[in-house]
């Protein structure tokens, strides 16, 4: 499915370059800048379920900020219990809308194709 979708933008004018999940210092990072502060284990927890996909985690980390499941105390942000939030799932959605149907397939291939090729949009 993954190689059908990457052969399938190639085809169509995308350049295939290879990347990884981020690091854990780099999700830490990205998260700190989009909360304002540093987060906590539980925080850290949830964030882990984004396997370094950084569309992932930065549509979570929105979407629990947005919601008001997110607070800071002493520098340390932390995530209130609960489920996921259902406007996780209609957030991505509809940035998923927007893709081609090969670029669609590649993405719903969701984390078990970190590190291996994907396809960029060659500039203009």
């Amino acid at each position: 499915m993954v190689r059908a979708a990457v052969e399938g933008l190639v085809e169509d004018g995308a350049r295939s370059l290879t990347v990884g999940p981020l690091s854990d210092e780099a999700v830490e990072e990205l998260a700190t800048h989009t909360l304002g502060a540093r987060p906590g284990k539980g925080l850290r927890d949830w964030v882990a379920g984004a396997a370094g996909n950084p569309f992932l985690l930065r549509e979570l980390l929105w979407t629990l900020r947005e919601q008001g499941r997110v607070r800071v105390e002493d520098g340390v942000a932390r995530v209130t219990p609960g489920p996921l939030p259902d406007g996780f799932r209609a957030r991505v959605a509809r940035r998923w809308r927007h893709l081609s149907p090969a670029a669609r397939q590649l993405t719903e291939a969701g984390p078990s194709w970190a590190g291996r090729s994907r396809c960029t949009r060659p500039p203009g």
